[in-house]
């Protein structure tokens, strides 16, 4: 007997009728001539029928086995077909498109989430093992830097308070600069002012004071001069003889060489008794021009004054003013011919001089 076939398409279904309890057995029918074989489950052979259609199928039966028995005696016996066992229906079941159709999805999520799993526990360890490899160290440097950064912030609000103190010190500083300097300019302005008096005073003591130039004075052979020297006698003998005054040796207070000797020729300071004597003795300087020993008389200036004068000289000599002159002490110039005479006090009023064209102070 044969066993029964399972039918693979679950969209076929196999109506069985109580009528077919009395058919032969619905899991094989012998044939005569055709040993076991297996009855097709969709053969109309199986399927209900009437009375009419069950002699008609008999006789067709009949007929077909008369025939197949006729043919089985000429031909080889067929070898009867194998049962497949439970093994290869269960293979078959499995490797059928609509089988796999539906389980290859369910094992490919299936083994998607295994291998979701053991990857994110693999990448979780790796991770794991790069923090503990560098990333934690990282954090102890940021910790460390983080602490050296807050030492240096300490450090420098400690250097900007430092700085802020600095600062109010040296604004201190400078107002208290600025108070010094006023009184500095305001010291400045008493000194030249005292200067100035100081300077007046020493000329004034000079009031009396006349230089001579020129005059010859004994000397060795290196030209040193030989003392003591009779300068009284020299001056009295200039005034009598080139200057014709009647001046004797006591209108004299006291004379002195003075200076440097020069080819035998120094400069003697005479300090006279009176003003009246100084001054008719100045006014006769005329008489020495085109002297014969370049003999020529000058007041008794100050360092300042003498050195106005030497500046003047040189004006007039590269001929940028016109003339200058002194008078008790004072200084006077001219720029030319027809300008008012110009008080000169100083190095400012030579050159306000040279810039005007009629400049006169009194």
């Amino acid at each position: 007997m044969a066993a029964p076939t399972k039918v693979n398409n679950p969209n076929v279904e196999v109506l069985i009728n109580h009528k077919q309890s009395a058919l032969p057995s619905e899991n094989t029918l012998e044939t005569p001539g055709r040993p076991n074989k297996r009855r097709t489950p969709e053969s109309p052979e199986d399927l209900p029928a009437t009375s009419k259609q069950q002699t008609r199928q008999t006789r067709h039966r009949s007929t077909s086995v008369g025939e197949k028995g006729r043919s089985a005696s000429v031909s080889t016996k067929k070898t009867p077909v194998q049962k497949k066992t439970i093994t290869v229906q269960v293979i078959e079941a499995l490797t059928s498109p609509e089988v796999l159709g539906k389980i290859i999805p369910i094992l490919s999520d299936k083994i998607s989430e295994s291998i979701t799993d053991s990857i994110n526990s693999s990448v979780e360890a790796s991770i794991k093992a790069l923090m503990d490899e560098h990333i934690i160290p990282l954090k102890q440097t940021l910790k460390e830097q983080q602490k050296q950064i807050d030492e240096q912030k300490e450090m420098i609000s400690k250097q900007a308070h430092l700085v802020v103190q600095r600062i109010q010190e040296e604004q201190h500083l400078k107002s208290s600069l600025k108070e010094k300097d006023k009184e500095i300019d305001s010291l400045h302005d008493i000194v030249n002012n005292l200067e100035v008096r100081l300077e007046h005073q020493e000329q004034y003591s000079r009031r009396t004071s006349l230089r001579f130039h020129n005059i010859d004075v004994p000397v060795d052979n290196r030209g040193h001069i030989i003392h003591p020297v009779n300068t009284d006698d020299i001056i009295v003998d200039i005034c009598k003889n080139k200057l014709k005054l009647d001046i004797s040796t006591n209108d004299i207070s006291r004379s002195h060489v003075i200076g440097k000797i020069r080819n035998g020729k120094s400069q003697v300071i005479v300090r006279f008794l009176s003003y009246r004597c100084r001054e008719k003795v100045y006014n006769s300087k005329r008489n020495l021009k085109n002297d014969a020993n370049r003999i020529f008389i000058t007041e008794n200036l100050t360092k300042t004054r003498t050195n106005l004068v030497k500046s003047l000289a040189d004006l007039k000599y590269n001929q940028n003013i016109k003339t200058y002159w002194t008078t008790d002490g004072r200084v006077y110039a001219k720029l030319n011919e027809s300008s008012r005479r110009t008080l000169i006090r100083n190095h400012d009023d030579i050159r306000n001089l040279l810039n005007a064209s009629d400049y006169d102070i009194n």
